[in-house]
């Protein structure tokens, strides 16, 4: 919310996203009225969102693997993560994608604001994402078992 509050402070006009019912929902969407809010979605109505939107942010520090950065990955998105959890297992910061300090909503802003200002650069993480996303299938996870 902080990093979103900077960011519209400065110029940039979006529309955020949530997907999922997360313990901060209510608190989103009363603090972000003109914001989208899509509760649990999966299958083809996750894949429709992820094929939506612009770049995907997950701040979260508690995901243990980063299943939904995986997805980002695979969708093509650019992604932004917490420097904590899940994403470092995944996100490569300045190769793949970014990492912001956990609970650090001026750092998310200035790694959003650079996607936002570096399109040609943007675009190289965005393959090395593809990249990195094509490693993970499920013939690969069954032999780690």
């Amino acid at each position: 919310m902080e990093a979103a509050q900077i960011l519209r402070q400065k110029g940039y006009q979006f529309k955020l996203g949530f997907a999922g019912e997360g313990p901060y929902g209510k608190t989103l969407k009363e603090k972000l009225p003109n914001d989208l809010f899509f509760d649990f979605i999966k299958g083809k109505e996750l894949s429709k969102v992820y094929a939506s939107s612009d770049l995907f942010v997950f701040s979260s520090t508690t995901e243990t693997f980063g299943n939904l950065v995986l997805e980002a990955f695979a969708s093509g998105l650019p992604v932004v993560g917490a420097k904590k959890g899940g994403s470092t297992d995944l996100i490569q910061h300045q190769k793949n994608g970014l990492l912001a300090g956990p609970f650090d909503g001026i750092d998310l802003a200035r790694q959003i604001e650079w996607i936002l200002n570096n399109p040609q650069k943007t675009k190289n993480l965005c393959q090395k994402a593809l990249e990195t996303a094509e490693h993970y299938n499920w013939p690969t996870a069954k032999k780690l078992k």
